[in-house]
């Protein structure tokens, strides 16, 4: 294992600062938060929230029991941006928290893991430190006394590894382990982590430079510790994975659980993306797991998967949204059962006017009777979030009572112009909670609403707003850190080179984006010393057309158009 430093920090070195005010002044993983849910209905969020006092992000800790934010907490470090990548809870309602800190010395992220005791309380901090970036992405709690994180640890511009850690309740390190595939050109990044007595499973996606193109890969621990099997999914075409789920827990140590897992998948060279749907399954003779089948779905547009369930009978729930002309997007729900059949397909479009409308689905839940929860956002209504049900066989008997419509109270504020998205959460008496997230550059906004489970409105939670910093995808320069900024060919086909002037040593990200603002490259992230800078990017199996170059520091931002014509 190569050279990284471990700190575990109890209260010293960190301000807790607390935040009981709106703020009026911003999937899985850019969204500003991340919220989870118990079988009381409690739910819990992370994210980042802007600290007005020093105008960087803290790692925001909430909790809403019964319509009331009964936690609001911020762990902030003083010396950058902050954020909460995942969250979980125990029986006791304290609560855990996964994400990255901002380290002044290397000029990158840390991994950090908290804990805050079930009065909201701090209880500690354990940080893994590299030299580069590094992040903590997903987090579960294995037992009473147990939880584990995975996410990533880097040693090169290009070289990142999956890091996974098993952690006591108390904060002490049991065990951790990095893996990858021993090439200085691969991003190797855990995005997901889930487990069952046993064993934990590990999802995330392996990034070559020389294919230009992520593989889904899965990794399984003993709870010990040792990496007991490794599987890659390689296919022509670039994934993503959007969610990892256990569909049928082993009760045997010898016997792996079976999982499913849903990705979005680019294609190289065109604007076309689907949905990719695989089984891992347990071979009892081999005593291997395996992928069973791999279902694509997907209409020569766009499809995109945002979330997935697993009923009591095994079966996957998976949606989304998928492009659906002339409607544009609509809701998409796909159910397949274990053997890899197509059960049902379910779109669902809003009425408006022309129906050209933008509807798409965030979030899925299934209750007790196997009935199918889905939450998302219509574009063009007033209402905004929607909330369909369906009945296990993908009817809709009761769509007249389920097809509601939220739109929380923001006085002038137009819902339109901010992106949306929403989580639904279950009781265990299968009463449905919708939160809704919005954001946009200036601003992050958290409202919900509780319904019974004929569709009665029960309570509505109260409107959180959170100033945020800009982040607008558009040509700025601040500052006179870099200069000279240029790349040569332009129009080039299929090589340029990217060249700058560093006036001053520190940490550099270079990115190359699409032209809908989707990075689709990074050339570098990582400390430079001052002096000229050059960066060669190779766009073959990328499509002609405009793209951008952003290169970031901590004191500017310079963005510039470059032309690939073949």
């Amino acid at each position: 294992m190569r050279h990284k430093k471990i700190a575990h920090i109890m209260s010293v070195g960190f301000l807790c600062l607390i935040f009981n005010f709106p703020v009026l002044s911003q999937l899985q993983s850019d969204y500003p938060f991340k919220a989870k849910s118990d079988l009381n209905g409690n739910i819990y969020i992370t994210g980042e929230v802007l600290n007005s006092q020093n105008n960087t992000y803290d790692i925001l800790i909430q909790k809403i029991e019964a319509g009331v934010t009964v936690i609001n907490k911020t762990h902030s470090t003083p010396h950058g941006n902050d954020k909460g990548y995942d969250i979980e809870f125990d029986t006791e309602g304290n609560i855990y928290v996964v994400g990255s800190i901002y380290n002044n010395v290397t000029s990158s992220n840390d991994i950090i893991a908290l804990k805050y005791n079930a009065n909201g309380t701090y209880a500690w901090s354990f940080v893994v430190q590299s030299s580069l970036d590094d992040k903590g992405i997903s987090l579960t709690r294995i037992s009473e006394d147990y939880i584990a994180i995975c996410g990533y640890i880097s040693y090169q511009s290009n070289d990142k590894n999956f890091y996974t850690a098993v952690l006591s309740t108390n904060g002490v390190l049991q065990w951790e382990h990095e893996y990858g595939i021993n090439s200085l050109t691969n991003d190797d990044i855990a995005t997901h982590i889930t487990h069952d007595d046993y064993y934990i499973y590990v999802g995330g996606y392996s990034y070559t430079n020389n294919t230009y193109k992520n593989d889904l890969m899965f990794l399984t621990y003993s709870h010990s510790g040792t990496l007991d099997e490794y599987l890659k999914l390689e296919t022509e075409d670039n994934e993503k994975l959007t969610s990892f789920v256990i569909s049928e827990y082993s009760q045997d140590a010898v016997i792996k659980s079976n999982r499913y897992s849903t990705s979005e998948v680019d294609k190289p060279g065109t604007s076309v993306k689907y949905i990719m749907s695989a089984y891992i399954k347990f071979n009892s003779i081999t005593l291997t797991s395996e992928f069973d089948w791999v279902r694509i779905f997907g209409n020569s547009g766009v499809d995109i998967p945002t979330s997935a369930a697993v009923d009591s009978d095994h079966n996957l729930i998976v949606t989304g949204y998928s492009y659906n002309p002339p409607n544009n997007y609509d809701f998409v729900t796909l159910k397949y059962d274990k053997a890899g059949n197509d059960i049902w397909q379910n779109f669902y479009n809003v009425a408006y006017q022309s129906n050209n409308g933008i509807d798409k689905a965030s979030s899925v839940k299934i209750n007790n009777q196997n009935e199918i929860f889905v939450t998302g956002y219509s574009e063009f209504t007033q209402s905004q979030y929607v909330t369909i049900k369906y009945n296990p066989d993908g009817s809709q008997d009761n769509f007249e009572v389920w097809e509601k419509f939220y739109s929380p109270e923001l006085g002038n504020l137009n819902l339109r112009n901010l992106n949306k998205y929403s989580y639904c959460a279950l009781d265990s008496s299968g009463n449905p909670t919708i939160l809704a997230f919005a954001y946009n550059d200036s601003l992050d906004i958290i409202a919900g609403r509780k319904y019974s489970q004929i569709g009665n409105i029960a309570s509505t939670l109260p409107v959180k707003k959170y100033l945020r910093k800009s982040r607008k995808f558009t040509p700025v320069f601040s500052g006179n850190s870099i200069t000279n900024s240029n790349n040569f060919p332009n129009p080039f086909n299929p090589v340029t080179n990217i060249s700058f002037s560093l006036n001053e040593p520190g940490n550099v990200e270079v990115s190359i984006y699409d032209i809908t603002g989707k990075r689709i490259a990074n050339l570098y992230n990582g400390y430079l010393n001052s002096g000229q800078q050059s960066f060669r990017w190779n766009a073959f199996g990328y499509a002609s057309g405009i793209y951008f170059y952003i290169i970031r520091n901590n004191s500017a931002t310079i963005t510039k158009k470059i032309t690939l014509l073949k």
